[in-house]
């Protein structure tokens, strides 16, 4: 089965990832794997943990975008 997903929950079954950057290959393997060698998946799995916990807050006159924390 050949699944395409845009957020790493979805691949943390997989047995293999194939990650594509423009059109072309960077990166195959087990996740796991993928993950410890800290290349363009990782980094993409980084970035997206990192933006789980974005919120966005509207106030009067202002809108403010980012992570859930007070000033």
């Amino acid at each position: 089965m050949i699944v395409i997903a845009h957020r790493p929950a979805t691949l943390a079954i997989a047995t293999q990832v194939v990650a594509l950057r423009a059109g072309h290959i960077v990166e195959a393997g087990p996740p796991e794997r993928l993950e410890r060698q800290g290349g363009f998946y990782a980094r993409l799995h980084a970035q997206y943990e990192r933006a789980r916990g974005w919120r966005i807050a509207i106030q009067p006159g202002r809108v403010r975008l980012g992570a859930e924390q007070e000033p």
